[in-house]
């Protein structure tokens, strides 16, 4: 899928009907997300979560075949995402707590930092930020140069290391893509840090489309300073759904795939 995206069709009528639509909204610039938004993330850290409990359980005879499955998908369920959970509940941005996640999980299990298993595990970490890459969304290179077509500011905005995202963003066919990509500290929240970047860039919130698919990390902060939020919904681990229900319904869009937004956008 990384090579061979479902088109979006960039037509002028497309391009002009959308580039008005946003322009009636006051829109001169549109963040994204990455991980889980654009490229599914989510999915080598579940392949990596299981292969790093059939490694602390099977060390090197681990294989993923249906006889070991059962053993591997309980242990990760019940150890390694509790641990993960107790730590930080956004643990993919931060290689740390996915290591301490995994020692906690070894030690669990009587296993040593030392023990041959638990490097296994630890190295299969290091995969996850080195050589894995995420298969990117259907449609999401389309939307992306559809929103170029129409000239507005186009940002990245996202919670992971500067040469991880540098990685993914190239492997995945995003470089060149985006004005500006912002890699904000994975030793503070996303929300956290969100008002700040846009106020450095020089975006004032009631000018901005914001889409993402975790609404508390993502979009909350800048909603409740008057952007536009895109929220999709099928791939998120976590959406905030209580602060979504504080929400007046038309402060943001609900989508269930990024290929959605262009229609989303002509609909609202």
């Amino acid at each position: 899928m990384n090579g061979e995206q479902a088109p979006i069709l960039l037509s002028e009528v497309n391009v002009t009907a959308i580039r008005e639509k946003l322009n009636s909204w006051g829109i001169n610039a549109v963040a994204f997300d990455l991980d889980d938004t654009l490229i599914d993330t989510g999915n080598v850290f579940k392949a990596a979560l299981l292969d790093i409990s059939g490694l602390l359980i099977f060390g090197n005879n681990w294989t993923g075949q249906d006889s070991q499955l059962e053993r591997a998908i309980e242990f990760e369920k019940w150890v390694m995402r509790g641990n993960i959970q107790e730590i930080r509940a956004e643990f993919g941005v931060n290689p740390v707590v996915l290591r301490v996640a995994t020692i906690l999980a070894a030690k669990e299990r009587g296993l040593q930092e030392q023990h041959n298993h638990v490097i296994l595990a630890l190295q299969r970490i290091g995969q996850i930020y080195d050589r894995d890459v995420p298969e990117v969304f259907d449609g999401a290179h389309g939307v992306v140069d559809l929103i170029n077509a129409t000239s507005r500011r186009t940002i990245l905005i996202t919670h992971a290391q500067e040469e991880w995202t540098r990685r993914k963003v190239t492997r995945t066919g995003f470089a060149g893509k985006f004005e500006t990509i912002r890699c904000l500290s994975v030793y503070r929240s996303k929300s956290s840090q969100q008002e700040q970047t846009i106020r450095e860039l020089g975006i004032d919130p009631l000018n901005l489309l914001v889409v993402g698919d975790n609404f508390s990390a993502d979009l909350q902060d800048l909603v409740e300073l008057g952007a536009t939020g895109v929220l999709i919904g099928s791939h998120r681990s976590y959406s905030g759904e209580a602060a979504l229900r504080r929400l007046p319904l038309d402060s943001f869009i609900r989508i269930n795939e990024i290929n959605e937004l262009p229609q989303a956008i002509l609909n609202n």
